[in-house]
């Protein structure tokens, strides 16, 4: 494990750069490539569904590590530790399809939705993610706040 601080420039001119931090799992040589393992310990979600679950996450560990280790980092992953165990459900490495420039694009939308957020658009609304978060007070008043407005723009 090592800790990974990643920096990309802001969406717009004049915004703050936006800083990832995270700790990486695992870099290994593969077929004299590195790859970036993440080791996922959940039960709920099968392979692939953690794979793109976590894409955005992976990719920048991916980013991160190709900046911490001073070479690319051209492949990256999932462990899925639930299927150590029981192998019939599935392989234990789930390897994502994507290279590391498309890793670089698919940041792309975090410095978008972080520049939207900074500026106050924010878009809420139910979704998986509510089952882990501890803001649902806050989100269901904002909800109805912006759905009101609207009402009234009619």
């Amino acid at each position: 494990e090592a800790q990974v601080t990643l920096r990309l420039p802001p969406w717009q001119e004049g915004e703050e750069e936006v800083v990832i931090i995270g700790t990486l799992d695992q870099v290994r040589r593969e077929h004299g490539q590195l790859i970036c393992w993440d080791v996922k310990t959940g039960k709920r979600l099968e392979g692939y569904d953690m794979l793109h679950a976590h894409a955005l996450q992976i990719a920048a560990y991916q980013c991160g590590a190709s900046v911490l280790l001073g070479q690319p980092v051209n492949g990256g992953g999932v462990i899925r530790t639930a299927d150590y165990l029981k192998r019939t459900k599935g392989p234990v490495h789930w390897e994502a399809p994507w290279s590391l420039k498309h890793a670089w694009a698919m940041l792309d939308s975090v410095r978008r939705k972080v520049s939207e957020v900074r500026s106050g658009q924010v878009y809420v609304g139910p979704s998986e993610a509510c089952r882990w978060c501890i803001g649902l007070s806050q989100c269901l008043p904002k909800l109805e706040e912006l759905s009101l407005a609207k009402v009234k723009a009619a």
